[in-house]
């Protein structure tokens, strides 16, 4: 289902509503919801969720949808930025439309954010949209103009005003009668009346949210509630006095309960790379989370906020950053940051899945920290381990010329022991291998599912990286074609002018003959 939000004026309000209206639809209910700016002036989506620019609609239309949208920090609905004013010139009609399809079919709600000027992919918009939001100000100046681009839109058949509602921002007083609104000819119904709100916090704005969940049980019934309001939700809680039990029936009838043991906290992952198919690899068989201030390990593509990062970096969370090699403002971002763990595409999905594998094991005692790895051992510590995987243990409390002397029979032995592990066919995720390598304890995780799945996995993964170079190289070709064709455009334009000039100069030459002529 689409949803369209247009004003022909700008300030009214109009892209805080439509934001408004894709949060408040993502957090109260299951619905998946995307938000498209359909704004090339260029809009404000960028700079009001910190996303990047560089992925929008052309992105879109030429190398796939999934590549393109994004999701903002601490928010459960997705975004597709517009672009340029350049943009839309260099995407055919049919292209626009076949992409809203697209969407519609992927996403339950689709809200697209129009500009306030007239263009024709908005169209396609107006005719694939089951609804039409049209905001307004109850103002003389923002009226007259909206109504005159309805009017015209509907003459020529750009726009169904069967499918259009007024929604007006800014009313002081919500229990008149619109004044400038109820004088127009277009007799289009008023679906909701949105308060002057003092102090204004944005889309995120707990009022505003309150008026768009309301507009949504308007036009969705079906499928949203109209929000709780008045005295009976938001009243102060009373405190109830508990008068203490005389004798603890409980402990009486289960004297020989032994002590509860609670099991621990489970290390949340935050997945978002910004492809879907290496998301589902990486996320298979973890505990993920969304909320990326909620995750223990984050494994992320981009920086938007470098401060936020740091934070998270500080309060012990795992960060983990794929990035290409020649994004320096990235990677210096990362590094400011704290980032240790920096891949560049192309990625291997299995070093990063090991590397979450052995952080979530660290964090749930199963592997000791590198730290803790260094401390002493008592003399008789033995690591269980299986007599396939057992090879000679040394401690750091040993003399340093032993240490010396094992030292390449250690190497050889280790590089041994990892690939009888990658040989054999090992079921129990806890085998661990002791290993120790230049003074230092070395841990070897063998998956659940042997390395058979690993290799699947890889396997895909290596599919995609040739998909997405093939899709890659014909996105630049359209992008070399469409900027060869702004050459020859310029050139044209170019050799129009120096006609020109060259007529004019003419044109001037046989002007200061007549001239001279006339005065003799």
């Amino acid at each position: 289902m689409v949803i369209s939000i247009f004003s022909s004026k700008g300030g009214v309000g109009k892209t805080s509503i439509a934001l408004a209206l894709a949060k408040a639809a993502a957090e109260n209910s299951s619905q998946k919801v995307c938000i498209v700016e359909f704004d090339f002036s260029p809009g404000d989506f960028v700079t009001i969720l910190d996303l990047d620019r560089r992925k929008g609609i052309f992105e879109a239309v030429h190398t796939g949808i999934e590549w393109a949208v994004q999701r903002p920090f601490r928010e459960k609905f997705d975004v597709l930025v517009g672009g340029y004013p350049d943009t839309y010139e260099m995407i055919k009609p049919e292209q626009f439309k076949k992409l809203l399809y697209e969407l519609e079919h992927i996403y339950d709600i689709v809200f697209v954010d129009l500009q306030p000027s007239f263009i024709e992919p908005a169209v396609d918009v107006f005719d694939i949209s089951k609804h039409i939001l049209l905001i307004v100000e109850d103002d003389y100046i923002v009226t007259g103009r909206i109504a005159g681009t309805v009017d015209w839109a509907n003459r020529l058949g750009f726009m169904d005003t069967g499918k259009a509602k007024f929604v007006i921002n800014k009313v002081k007083n919500r229990k008149s009668e619109p004044n400038y609104v109820n004088a127009l000819e277009l007799k289009l119904p008023v679906l909701y009346k949105i308060p002057f709100y003092k102090k204004f916090d944005g889309y995120y704005d707990k009022r505003l949210l309150m008026d768009a969940q309301e507009i949504l049980s308007i036009v969705l019934p079906d499928v949203f509630d109209p929000p709780r309001r008045g005295f009976l939700f938001f009243g102060k809680s009373k405190l109830k006095k508990v008068e203490p039990l005389k004798k603890d029936v409980y402990l009486e009838n289960n004297k020989n309960d032994k002590e509860e043991v609670f099991d621990k906290m489970p290390v949340k992952v935050y997945v978002n790379t910004g492809i879907k198919q290496l998301d589902e690899i990486i996320s298979k068989d973890l505990d993920i989370t969304d909320n990326l201030f909620a995750s223990d390990i984050a494994v992320i593509s981009y920086i938007s906020n470098p401060a936020y990062i740091k934070e998270l970096v500080e309060k012990g969370k795992r960060v983990i950053l794929l990035t290409s090699a020649d994004d320096t403002d990235t990677i210096a971002a990362a590094q400011d940051a704290g980032i240790r763990d920096i891949f560049f595409s192309p990625v291997d999905p299995k070093e990063i899945k090991d590397l979450i594998i052995k952080e979530i094991a660290k964090r749930e005692g199963i592997i000791p920290d590198r730290e803790d790895s260094f401390k002493e051992k008592p003399s008789h510590y033995q690591p269980e381990i299986s007599n396939e995987h057992r090879t000679e243990e040394v401690y750091p409390d040993q003399e340093s010329n032993s240490m010396q002397t094992t030292e390449s029979t250690e190497t050889e032995n280790y590089e041994n022991n990892i690939q009888t592990t990658e040989e054999s066919d090992v079921e129990s995720f806890n085998v661990q291998t002791y290993q120790v390598y230049n003074e230092k304890i070395k841990v070897s995780e063998i998956p659940s599912n042997g390395y058979a799945e690993l290799n699947q996995i890889l396997e895909q993964i290596k599919n995609i990286l040739v998909q997405n170079k093939k899709t890659y190289e014909e996105r630049l070709a359209l992008q070399e074609k469409a900027l060869k064709e702004k050459e020859e455009e310029i050139n044209r334009l170019k050799f129009q002018l120096e006609s020109f000039k060259e007529k004019e100069e003419k044109r001037r030459q046989l002007l200061e003959q007549l001239l001279t002529s006339l005065r003799e």
